[in-house]
């Protein structure tokens, strides 16, 4: 018994002991517990953390591994557009979005909204104030710019329409026949067919007109109507064969080569033929032809145009003088006096009067005065196929150089329409000559209209305006005219139409054009209609000015007339 009491101080002693260190064992249990549940919110720099064990203390560092931000790469980045900005390459990007850098990566790929709009994606910062913050996805949308479209992606060159043209009988003035015509890329082809004019005589021939430039206008690009007087009649859109030829002379004729360039290589043969001078006037015939063709090219006359100028070796022409009358610029008017004018027998005069039967272009010079009505004064100025009919005048050389600049050079041999307008008339006629076209104007432009132009909504409120009264029956000078195709006459008095007709004449130096040529735009007016557009804002076929010329596109024209007509 005697040992017993110091084993039982000793037990609890010990439990004493152990209950004393009980509260630093839960501390320290619960401080790692602590460190295990905080692991994941560590910060990724070293960082200093103290661990208590009863009254001691220990500490420790330790590391956790910077987990680096996700960046943003787009396929279509360059050095020229390092963000990916790039609306001419097709992209693809991957990475988060901008507004939420830490969310989840994204892959998106440029694409086309339509034609003309494309929605690009692009590298962009995620904090707009500090340009060096991590980049994610970000995205704009782009107007595709002029002359290009959208496709499968990206901002591509736009296609440029050009006319592609297909002659069936290659210019045949003895068949009728016709051509085709179609825009690259379309199924739409339109048929041109040969006809006949109202007199009876005169044969409109469809022709295909390949260009000397194909890089500039586009191989056949324009189709040509040739108006060509047929000696022996026209019927059913072709020439009528010839009959037993009658004597065409009345008096003796005095034929002059006046610029002989020879036969070698083919030539184009002019002819001026008086009408109505006698011998005392005769030197006035030949004054008035000499002015207008301006030999020297340096009196505003037909060799001082260009292409005029460059190609006068191409021509031989002749003055062919006789006291004959044929008075066609007053045979329009009625009464006993009148005599017609029998364009298909002045044509056929070069053969009996110069023994030639290669006639080009024929140009009938009248006199001022009327040889039947001498106080009636000649008046007017027109040419059908082959024959253009002048006034001639005694003192002022101005009048036959304009006259000849525009229905010789313009009209007869360059096979150009007129570029004016009415200002009270709406014929689409853009299809008869290839120097008026449509809105756009395919022939020398891209055929896009230019919206910015601030006169374009001006055009849209006239036309819209003016096109109810396109299809129905109306009154011009007391003569009833079917609005539709027939004739395609749109013309009328109704007080809304002329007055927004009118309104439509004040804009007509509106351009509309993108991508012309150079030099030229796509003026609105043309064709003696508000319907159609030309290529420049003044020109020899718009107002006959001396000082004017052909303009980019007519030149190019005539430039191809001569050739062909030369062979």
């Amino acid at each position: 018994m005697k040992n017993s009491a110091p084993l039982l101080i000793l037990s609890i002693g010990v439990l004493l002991a152990i209950a004393s260190c009980a509260p630093g064992i839960e501390k320290q249990a619960r401080t790692v517990k602590f460190l295990q549940e905080e692991k994941q919110a560590m910060p990724s720099e070293a960082e200093v953390v103290t661990v208590v064990t009863g009254d001691a203390h220990r500490q420790f560092s330790r590391r956790r591994q910077a987990i680096p931000a996700l960046t943003c790469k787009d396929s279509d980045a360059t050095a020229e557009y390092p963000n990916g900005k790039n609306i001419f390459t097709k992209g693809t990007i991957a990475g988060p979005w901008a507004e939420n850098i830490n969310g989840p990566v994204d892959t998106q790929t440029d694409y086309c909204v339509d034609a003309q709009n494309l929605q690009e994606y692009l590298c962009v910062p995620s904090d707009t104030a500090n340009l060096g913050s991590p980049k994610g996805i970000g995205q704009s949308g782009h107007l595709c710019p002029a002359g290009t479209s959208c496709k499968d992606g990206a901002c591509v060159a736009a296609p440029q329409p050009s006319q592609v043209c297909k002659d069936i009988d290659g210019q045949s003035y003895s068949t009728k026949s016709y051509v085709e015509v179609s825009v690259r890329g379309s199924d739409v082809v339109y048929v041109h067919d040969d006809y006949c004019a109202q007199d009876g005589v005169t044969l409109f021939e469809q022709s295909c007109l390949p260009s000397a430039n194909p890089d500039e206008f586009g191989p056949g690009n324009f189709y040509l109507t040739t108006s060509y007087v047929c000696p022996n009649g026209c019927k059913d859109g072709a020439c009528m064969p010839a009959p037993v030829e009658q004597p065409l002379l009345g008096t003796a004729y005095s034929c002059t080569k006046v610029l002989d360039n020879s036969n070698a290589g083919g030539k184009i043969n002019l002819f001026f033929i008086s009408d109505g001078f006698t011998t005392s006037t005769a030197n006035a015939f030949y004054d008035n032809v000499k002015w207008g063709l301006d030999f020297d090219g340096n009196s505003h006359g037909l060799f001082s145009k260009v292409p005029y100028a460059h190609n006068k070796n191409l021509f031989n022409i002749f003055t062919i003088f006789s006291e004959d009358i044929f008075d066609c610029l007053t045979s329009r008017n009625s009464g006993p006096n009148a005599i017609p004018c029998e364009a298909n027998k002045i044509v056929k005069i070069p053969i009996e009067a110069c023994g030639i039967s290669k006639i080009d272009y024929v140009g009938l010079v009248g006199y001022p005065y009327s040889p039947i009505n001498p106080n009636e004064a000649r008046s007017g100025i027109w040419n059908a196929g082959k024959l253009s009919v002048l006034r001639a005048d005694l003192t002022d050389p101005n009048w036959i150089r304009m006259s000849i600049n525009h229905e010789v050079g313009g009209h007869g041999i360059g096979g150009l329409g007129d570029e004016t307008y009415l200002a009270y008339l709406y014929t689409e006629s853009w299809n008869i000559t290839s120097n008026v076209d449509k809105p756009g104007c395919p022939k020398w432009c891209s055929g896009q209209i230019n919206a910015n132009e601030p006169c374009y909504q001006t055009y849209l409120e006239w036309k819209n305006c003016v096109q109810p009264y396109l299809d129905r029956v109306c009154v011009n000078g007391g003569e009833s005219y079917s609005c539709g195709t027939s004739g395609n006459i749109k013309s009328c008095t109704d007080a809304a139409y002329e007055k927004e007709m009118q309104a439509g004449s004040n804009v007509v130096n509106c351009n509309i054009g993108v991508d012309c040529i150079s030099g030229t735009g796509c003026y609105w007016g043309a064709g003696y209609s508000l319907a159609g557009f030309r290529a420049t804002q003044n020109s020899i076929m718009y107002s006959a000015y001396l000082n004017g010329n052909y303009g980019p596109v007519g030149e190019r024209i005539i430039s191809d007339r001569l050739t062909v007509m030369a062979k």
